[in-house]
């Protein structure tokens, strides 16, 4: 799997998860549906270690981190909020 299935972001958890810019809930949200940290970490462009501090309670703070997840895999449009200028 290269991508998340679209189907995934209509979830009202995932949404709610992304408009609260809860990260650490959208990553645990993923792993229960089967999601490996290393695959989070590929799709989304970070590390695998930084997925795990994520799921550990690590906040995400940087809005750029934010919309890069929220834009996420590979480019599903933004649920997170509109894109900074």
């Amino acid at each position: 799997m290269d991508s998340f299935d679209r189907a995934l972001w209509e979830d009202e958890d995932i949404r709610a998860a992304l408009r609260a810019r809860d990260i650490g809930a959208v990553y645990r949200h993923l792993r229960r549906l089967g999601f490996s940290q290393r695959h989070l970490g590929r799709l989304t462009g970070q590390s695998q270690s930084e997925v795990s501090e994520i799921l550990r309670g690590r906040q995400v703070v940087n809005v750029w981190v934010i919309e890069r997840i929220g834009d996420g895999p590979r480019h599903t449009p933004s649920l997170a909020g509109p894109r900074l200028p």
